[in-house]
């Protein structure tokens, strides 16, 4: 897989407008964090934050910087994911300190190619396995009212 992001990364401070933080951390409340090994989170309402609303419809990887720590060793910057077909946002917590040693080190383009691309394409696979079930779903189940007119269709053609 190419990367999406074309050789471009985005840091984008967090802590630029008042209402970044409160908003993007009121919104990763509000998420739902899957169960795999590294902690990733799908946002439900990505467009309440302003941050991720107006990043994740770009192809290039953003992440996001809060300034959480003083100290360099235990920040955090934030990772979001590039967009999804069917539109969703996933983050996932990233070390700054891996984040300066992977560009200082150039091998950033193979971190992508064999952890990020990776992870991206899981994720994009299990939106379509669930879609496919919830359409499968969607088609099984009927109302009572529903069954009943099916059922009274049928009757009367028999007659």
């Amino acid at each position: 897989m190419a990367p999406p992001h074309g050789k471009i990364t985005f840091l984008q401070s967090g802590t630029r407008r008042k209402t970044d933080k409160k908003q993007f951390q009121s919104m990763l409340d509000e998420s739902k964090k899957l169960s795999t090994n590294i902690p990733i989170m799908r946002a439900h309402f990505p467009d309440e934050c302003r941050l991720i609303k107006e990043w994740h419809t770009n192809k290039s990887l953003v992440f996001f910087d809060f300034n959480e720590t003083g100290n360099n060793e235990h920040s955090i910057l934030w990772l979001l994911f590039p967009i999804t077909p069917s539109g969703s946002a996933y983050l996932s917590p990233f070390s700054r300190s891996s984040f300066i040693e992977l560009f200082n080190h150039d091998n950033f383009d193979e971190y992508f190619k064999n952890i990020i691309a990776p992870i991206h394409t899981e994720l994009v696979n299990g939106e379509r396995k669930q879609q496919a079930i919830n359409s499968h779903n969607s088609t099984n189940t009927m109302s009572g009212f529903d069954k009943y007119l099916r059922n009274k269709q049928r009757r009367q053609r028999r007659l």
